[in-house]
């Protein structure tokens, strides 16, 4: 037991008087009582094995001396004991490394001994409900809000940081005169002098994001899923970081603006590790990079990657690779430790899409997909490989850039992803989410961008229908309304053979 907790076991202890001056006995009584119990953990349902439970005789009324303080140790079962205890008042409590990481002081029992008494006193970590009961009060337990919680660190220092605020974001649909529009709140709160902070009465319904700040430093944002979930732990560094304005198209004005320039942050943080499959298979190829940084790396053969120049803190790190789902992960950069490294595992689409057996036969390789025809049909915009050479593009997105009521504009404020847009018809009317297809696969209108999925050296062909009825039938999503954008992907064939 460290000196901290043993002050912090008293400082409960001594709020409970009763009118006894006696303290518990050291040597061995035949008729003293006998407490024991069982430490457990409500949260993962188990027992808290190496809790150190302690008791503590409650002083008497004008007693100034400081009463002994009796420990055990849970077994591995969770179980303790206390034998020979004298007759008297005694407060009854615990401490484990897990409960103090939560910062939530766990609430002590008060128990009444006789003599030659066998007590069974079991103690617990709370529930989700009652963790919540105790950072924010009873009022706070509800079906649709969560409570989340952490500590704030310093990336460098692994300190608590002086002067920060933790910020809480999300995005909204707010409808008004003008249509509807997407809005990002935030509330703000400050955290303790150990670190911890605490969100109470948080919405379930929404994705949250999280970020640190103190003075001109800031964290990356960071996601944090609610959903389903009543507590939430999410422990956040800050550091230091540059930042730095490029020239680019789109704004980080929060709303679908066009125009302005992108800031992105900078440091001496690092970060490497491997790109795999669920297989455990090395992905080479894999596009790997940190949001809020220009900074990007390709992974080798062996999936290893590589990057730095990197803000301090925690960040949000981007994995994409064809043929597989984008993974987003958090990770913590610390500078002066220990080699930052992740390993990310990348989910196939192939257990998204069903098996597609092919059971006539094909005379023909060229345009299988009906690129070419649909191309010279001339219902959409159309970019074919010769043309996304010439463009050396850096992300998907920059494709569409010169095609008319299209728009790549920032996704909100503390984002630094692309959303492409359509323009309708009349001015007043906005953008839309147009749907995208990508070698036939539909991902519908917001869930996920075109640089969430390709990037240009994967890409043999784009078609762009800006209306839903100029596209064909099998690329129209009447849920949307939108239009559509279809990305075709670079694949190796062999020659046709001729038939016998």
């Amino acid at each position: 037991m460290s000196p901290n907790q043993a002050i912090r076991f008293l400082v409960l202890a001594s709020s409970l008087t009763v009118a006894s001056s006696a303290a518990p006995q050291t040597a061995a009584s035949p008729t003293g009582a006998q407490i024991a119990g069982i430490v457990y953990d409500s949260s993962s349902r188990r027992p808290l094995a190496g809790a150190d439970v302690q008791l503590q005789r409650v002083r008497g009324a004008g007693t100034d001396a400081q009463p002994e303080v009796g420990t055990a140790t849970a077994d591995q079962s969770g179980a303790f004991t206390f034998e020979n205890v004298e007759e008297g008042t005694y407060v009854l409590g615990f401490f484990h490394q897990m409960v103090d990481s939560l910062g939530v002081a766990m609430p002590t029992r008060q128990i009444q001994v006789r003599a030659a008494q066998r007590l069974r006193v079991d103690l617990a970590v709370p529930s989700p409900s009652g963790l919540i009961v105790l950072a924010c009060g009873r009022n706070a337990v509800s079906d649709s809000s969560a409570l989340l919680m952490g500590f704030v660190r310093d990336a460098e220092t692994l300190l608590p940081p002086e002067h920060s605020v933790v910020v809480l974001q999300w995005d909204e649909v707010v409808f008004g005169k003008g249509g509807a529009r997407g809005e990002t709140r935030h509330i703000t709160t400050l955290p303790r002098e150990d670190g911890w902070y605490a969100f109470c009465d948080v919405p379930v319904d929404n994705m949250m994001q999280l970020r640190v700040a103190r003075g001109a430093d800031t964290s990356g944002v960071v996601a944090a899923d609610l959903v389903g979930r009543q507590v939430v732990r999410r422990d956040l560094y800050i550091g230091a970081g540059t930042r730095v304005s490029l020239s680019d198209s789109v704004s980080v004005d929060s709303g679908l603006t066009p125009g302005g320039q992108r800031s992105v942050w900078r440091g001496r943080a690092m970060v490497s590790g491997r790109i795999l499959s669920r297989g455990e298979r090395p992905l080479a190829n894999a596009h790997v990079s940190l949001e809020g940084s220009d900074a990007t790396a390709t992974t080798n053969d062996r999936g290893e990657f590589a990057l730095s120049g990197l803000p301090s803190g925690s960040q949000t790190l981007t994995a994409r690779a064809l043929g597989f789902l984008p993974e987003r992960r958090t990770v913590q950069l610390l500078t002066g430790h220990a080699p930052n490294e992740v390993v990310v595992h990348l989910t196939s689409l192939k257990l998204f899409l069903d098996t597609i057996r092919v059971t006539a036969t094909r005379v023909y390789t060229t345009d299988a997909n009906g690129f070419e025809g649909r191309k010279r049909a001339d219902q959409g915009h159309y970019t074919d490989r010769a043309q996304i050479e010439r463009q050396q593009a850096t992300a998907a997105s920059d494709l569409l850039r010169m095609i008319p009521r299209v728009e790549v504009m920032a996704s909100g404020v503390g984002s630094f992803g692309h959303v492409v847009a359509f323009r309708k018809p009349f001015a007043f009317e906005g953008y839309c989410r147009p749907d995208l297809y990508v070698d036939g696969y539909l991902f519908p209108s917001g869930d996920l961008e075109i640089d969430d999925m390709v990037i240009p050296d994967d890409i043999e062909g784009i078609e762009v229908y800006t209306k839903p009825g100029l596209a064909p039938a099998q690329f129209t999503n009447n849920m949307s309304g939108c239009g559509s954008i279809v990305v075709w992907t670079r694949k190796t064939t062999r020659p046709d053979r001729k038939p016998k």
